[in-house]
C-alpha cells in the first residue's frame, strides 16, 4: 500500500507559521532556513534555463536577435506590470524594485533623498551569481558557458562580455519604456558592473539603477505656463 506523504507537500511558508505560533523557534529557524535554500535553488536554476536559451538564440540567429527576443518578452510580459508605475508613489517605486532585489537574493545598497534613489548591485541575485560560478563563456571554471556580448550594441551599453540575461535590463529600464510612453526616465539602469571577476572574486564594481521621484518628473513634464 503506497503511504501518502502530507508531509512533503506542506508549504514551508505554513511550517514557519506553525512553529511560530508554537513557539519552537529552532523549528521556525530551520523552515526558514530551508525555505530560502529550495526558492534560491529554483531561482538559480530558472537563470540559467534563461541565459541557455538566450545562448542558442544568439548562436542560431546572431547576436543581434536578443534583443527582439528580450523586446517580445518585455511587450508580452513587463508592459502590462509597468504601465502603473508612473502613478505610484516616490517610496512605492523604490519598495517595489527593492522587492524584486530581496527576492532575487541580490546583495544590495540603497542611497535616497527626495529626488532620486540609487540602488548599488553588488551581487546580484540571477546573472551576478552566475558570473561569481563562472557559469559564463568568458571564463573556463564551468560546464555552464551561458553567452555574453561579442560585439558592443546600443542597446547593451555598448559594452562586450555583458551576459545575453543582463541586456533585459536596459531594454527594458531605458529604451522600451520610451517607446511605449510608459514611466520614461523613471527607473533608468545607469551603469552595468561584473561585479566579479573572472576567478569568482568579488569586485567594486556594482550595476546602479537610478529611481527618480514620480512627483519631480510629472512636475518636470508640465508644460510652462
Amino acid at each position: 500500500m503506497m503511504t501518502q506523504r502530507d508531509d512533503l507537500t506542506q508549504s514551508l511558508l505554513a511550517a514557519v507559521i506553525t512553529a511560530i505560533e508554537k513557539g519552537d523557534k529552532d523549528a521556525a529557524i530551520a523552515a526558514a532556513n530551508k525555505m530560502w535554500d529550495e526558492t534560491n535553488s529554483v531561482r538559480q536554476i530558472t537563470a540559467e534555463i534563461g541565459c541557455s536559451l538566450l545562448t542558442y538564440i544568439a548562436k542560431e540567429q546572431g547576436e543581434e536577435k536578443i534583443y527582439d527576443a528580450w523586446a517580445y518578452v518585455a511587450n508580452d510580459v513587463w508592459k502590462p506590470r509597468i504601465s502603473s508605475i508612473a502613478e505610484m508613489s516616490y517610496e512605492q517605486v523604490v519598495d517595489a524594485y527593492a522587492s524584486i532585489m530581496r527576492g532575487l537574493g541580490s546583495g544590495f545598497k540603497i542611497e535616497q533623498d527626495d529626488e532620486k534613489a540609487v540602488v548599488s548591485i553588488n551581487c546580484c541575485g540571477s546573472a551576478g551569481k552566475l558570473r561569481q560560478e563562472g557559469k559564463f563563456d568568458n571564463t573556463d571554471r564551468c560546464e555552464t558557458n551561458c553567452g555574453t556580448m561579442k560585439k558592443a550594441q546600443p542597446w547593451a551599453f555598448n559594452k562586450k562580455g555583458m551576459s545575453y540575461y543582463c541586456v533585459h535590463a536596459p531594454i527594458w529600464f531605458n529604451l522600451l519604456p520610451h517607446e511605449w510612453g510608459i514611466a520614461e526616465d523613471l527607473i533608468v539602469y545607469e551603469t552595468w558592473g561584473k561585479q566579479f571577476d573572472d576567478d569568482g572574486n568579488p569586485i567594486d564594481d556594482p550595476c546602479k539603477v537610478v529611481i527618480r521621484n514620480p512627483a519631480t518628473l510629472r512636475k518636470q513634464k508640465q508644460p510652462a505656463e
